[in-house]
């Protein structure tokens, strides 16, 4: 059975493959116990928790939150009430750094996640 993501904190690195204007953007994430928490510096807030179905440990659906008239790196505009977006991807577990591309709104976004190091105790 493949092995969940590990617990830690995480860098994000994110940036639009259509719109080579935007980007590239970074985020910080916390896994702990297949939950994710995180945040970029625009006000981006993303959450969820790894494999909820029990399918694939390394698959993460994430629920990201965008504030009022925020702007995605793909040059989508979230407007006055802001918007929530479902985001899926793979990610080998046992990697320190890896690179992905997801689907947000439409567009390719290309991640790069690293693992920074555990928790601490």
């Amino acid at each position: 059975m493949p092995q969940p993501l590990r617990d830690g904190v995480y860098r994000i690195y994110y940036r639009s493959l259509d719109d080579p204007i935007f980007g590239p953007e970074h985020a910080l994430a916390v896994m702990r116990e297949g939950q994710v928490i995180g945040s970029d510096p625009c006000g981006g807030i993303f959450s969820s928790a790894a494999d909820r179905d029990g399918d694939d440990p390394g698959v993460i659906r994430l629920q990201l939150t965008v504030p009022p008239c925020g702007e995605l790196v793909t040059g989508y505009l979230a407007g006055f009430e802001g918007a929530t977006i479902e985001i899926s991807s793979t990610l080998n577990p046992l990697a320190n750094t890896q690179r992905s591309i997801v689907d947000i709104e439409g567009d390719p976004v290309e991640i790069e996640v690293m693992y920074l190091g555990p928790l601490p105790t």
